[in-house]
């Protein structure tokens, strides 16, 4: 496994980084699409209900789309089906009675304190909850696959199907309504999309399931549910400082929120790339750590480093230097966008490395530490972003998150470092292995770290 781990990697990573460039281009299509169709304005509000969606699906999930990936992979790497299996049940169980206990309290306070004046306010918060708890089971189900080791079978639905469908369903939208061009439209087709990609996504998840041929226990321990919480945040940063800050550039513009939006939307072609990278290769990190196998983990901290830094840097100098042609696809109302854009450039790129050691502290199992790191900055986020927004809108919000991940990277990787040990962990010898209940060829070492 060690002497051929880059090469079998190679298959994975080609075929995901392809499946996001698909769903990319034509996600980026169809936000082209909305924001013409929609203009500023409308483009504007939609982002507002995008980054309110994507604030509550971070605890609605329970940090079960992270903590899956790690938990599932080395279930499998010590052999214990058993544990496996109840893992699986008792976390979808718990996404979806969270998720849907999380917005109908919100739904509640909605009722209650919302003003008569928001004409379809009402509309939207259903439409709203339904892609929150949609959303949530699906990047479970996303996340657990990964763990298995399918990630192509994991990216697709909501790479590839759910953005062609929201591109489709949003044109037929024009098509059949008379007053289409809104945002609650554009919600609505959202959640549509959503739905078309779950549909395969639930169907891979069962039969992987249904393949565990040990019966059922529905039982659950302390431990999956605090590493989860504990990775809310640790993997949700990218998430959290982009849609605070959104938010907080909406407060005192929506033009702003949608030149904010637009270059957001553009600029995540970067981590789209190295995304696909570290997300097709996360699961192994936990699998060698979980078996010992120290020196294909050093292997693969190199090999994630390197592609995750020659993957983004050719790309953001392609989008620095034709930063006006892309952003005039917006439209000609966006053009106050491409400083904005060139910035959120360089803020990818730097993300992009420090993102690598965060993830690779919740793949071993240090995400208390990661926790911490995240948490810290996402405050640290909000007084930078209000006082640079406030003097320099959108253009202050993007430097807001350059500043904020300059910050978090330099604290990351010399914590990164001295968690895995530095230099001398890669010198420790493989300890021995032993069986475990679950395992019936006895055949797969245990974590013994």
């Amino acid at each position: 496994m060690t002497k051929h781990i880059i090469f079998k990697l190679i298959p994975d990573i080609s075929a995901s980084i392809a499946i996001k460039v698909f769903g990319a281009a034509t996600g980026f299509a169809g936000n082209i699409l909305l924001a013409r169709i929609l203009g500023v304005e409308q483009f504007g509000i939609y982002t507002l209900i995008i980054a309110w969606v994507y604030l509550a699906i971070i605890p609605a999930r329970l940090g079960f789309d992270q903590s899956s990936t790690p938990a599932i992979a080395k279930f499998i790497a010590i052999g214990d089906a058993i544990q496996l299996k109840s893992y699986m049940l008792f976390a979808l169980v718990l996404v979806c009675c969270c998720s849907l206990s999380f917005v109908s309290i919100i739904g509640i306070g909605f009722t209650l304190f919302c003003p008569p004046s928001i004409n379809g306010g009402f509309l939207i918060y259903i439409i709203s909850a339904a892609i929150v708890i949609t959303l949530s089971i699906g990047q479970f189900m996303e996340s657990s696959l990964r763990g298995f080791g399918l990630v192509v079978y994991a990216w697709m639905p909501l790479s590839v199907i759910h953005p062609a469908s929201l591109v489709m369903f949003f044109v037929c939208s024009i098509f059949v309504l008379s007053n289409s061009r809104t945002a609650d439209t554009a919600a609505l087709c959202l959640l549509l999309s959503l739905c078309a990609g779950l549909i395969p996504l639930a169907v891979v998840w069962m039969r992987e399931y249904n393949k565990l041929m040990f019966p059922v226990k529905f039982t659950a321990k302390r431990e999956w549910v605090t590493t989860g919480l504990s990775m809310i945040v640790g993997g949700s940063f990218s998430i959290l400082v982009n849609q605070t800050t959104t938010l907080l550039t909406g407060i005192g513009n929506v033009s702003d929120a949608g030149e904010f939006g637009a270059a957001i939307r553009l600029s995540n072609v970067l981590p789209l790339v190295y995304g696909t990278v570290t997300g097709t290769i996360s699961y192994r990190f936990s699998q060698l750590w979980a078996v010992s196998d120290f020196d294909g983990f050093r292997k693969l901290v190199i090999t994630s480093a390197v592609l995750t830094i020659c993957s983004v840097i050719p790309i953001a100098i392609f989008g620095w230097i034709f930063a006006d042609l892309l952003i005039n696809l917006f439209g000609a109302e966006y053009h106050g966008a491409i400083d904005c854009f060139r910035i959120m450039l360089i803020y990818q790129c730097i993300l992009a490395f420090g993102g690598l050691g965060i993830t690779i502290l919740n793949m071993i199992g240090r995400h208390g530490i990661g926790f911490y790191l995240v948490l810290s900055h996402i405050f640290l986020n909000i007084p930078v972003s209000y006082v640079l927004i406030s003097g320099r809108g959108s253009v202050g919000a993007a430097w807001s998150l350059t500043l904020v991940a300059i910050s978090l990277t330099i604290t990351a990787w010399p914590i990164v470092l001295r968690q895995i040990g530095g230099a001398n962990i890669f010198k420790r010898k493989l300890r021995k292995a032993r069986c475990i209940p679950g395992n019936q060829e006895g055949q797969i070492r245990s974590l013994d770290i």
